[in-house]
């Protein structure tokens, strides 16, 4: 690993990052009153980074939290789209772990956030280091999706702050329009709405679905870094190739959205049922 200046330099660069990751979680640990329950927690296929449990009133709030190497962020859109499932799924699967070993308690959906790790630089003039280390905390908030149940913002980060969900605050106290969260119905449809959609996607990988069609979404695709397009043969060039051009959602749109799915499941399971 020593064999060059380059190699040297990566060392350090990772030894940097992965004394800032552990200081700034201490950090967003001491905010709140959510302690990690378990660690690369495994589920079937799959396997979570971290939940987090916190007791409130006796109810029991559930988050999970997976770690980024690059620049990761939680977008509605993507979800709704089948793109982004992985930590709504995640939660889903902590609930279901946590309803068994806790067959008499209330189960709440927290959260579900994304941590990138890195080891930003900030800037200033004559700053102190509490002033350095408050400036790097706000690079290093989390990016998710938060319940608005009081006590889940309570217990996730302390009174009117955002250390932890980064969820940002008007000067009177109450949520930004820009913050994204969800009420207790929302995050019950999500879960359902993400599972159903894994449903609907294994199934059609299991039919032979196989298509090269890959989408764009916000002027990005899944192509750009992909490394098996010779295999696939995907060109735009060529006759009967086009992406699958999804249109973009604001947050408001994708609730919708995913309400009006949740309806039309429920109408279907009463007509099945009468």
């Amino acid at each position: 690993l020593k064999s060059s200046a380059r190699n040297e330099y990566m060392i350090e660069r990772t030894r940097r990052i992965l004394r800032r990751t552990v200081w700034a979680l201490q950090k967003q640990l001491e905010q709140g009153e959510f302690q990690p329950e378990g660690f690369e927690v495994t589920f079937g296929g799959g396997r979570i980074d971290r939940v987090d449990f916190a007791e409130e009133d006796g109810s029991l709030y559930v988050k999970v939290i997976d770690y980024k190497s690059g620049s990761t962020k939680l977008d509605l859109g993507k979800v709704y789209y089948g793109l982004q499932l992985q930590l709504v799924l995640y939660l889903e699967a902590a609930m279901s772990m946590a309803a068994k070993r806790n067959p008499n308690r209330k189960l709440i959906p927290a959260g579900i956030y994304y941590y990138n790790m890195k080891d930003p630089i900030v800037s200033g003039f004559d700053m102190t280091k509490e002033e350095i280390e408050a400036k790097q905390q706000k690079e290093l908030r989390m990016n998710g999706l938060t319940s608005t149940e009081k006590a889940s913002l309570l217990l996730i980060d302390a009174e009117g702050g955002n250390v932890v969900s980064g969820l940002e605050y008007k000067k009177d106290g109450s949520l930004s329009s820009r913050a994204l969260v969800a009420n207790a119905d929302q995050m019950h449809e999500l879960g359902h709405f993400a599972r159903k959609k894994a449903l609907d996607l294994a199934r059609d990988i299991y039919g032979g679905k196989i298509d090269a069609y890959p989408y764009e979404y916000k002027k990005m695709n899944p192509c750009e870094y992909c490394e098996y397009g010779s295999v696939c043969g995907f060109d735009l060039q060529l006759e009967g190739c086009h992406y699958r051009r999804l249109s973009a959602l604001d947050k408001d749109e994708v609730w919708q959205e995913i309400a009006r799915e949740e309806n039309k499941q429920t109408d279907k399971e009463e007509r099945e049922d009468g």
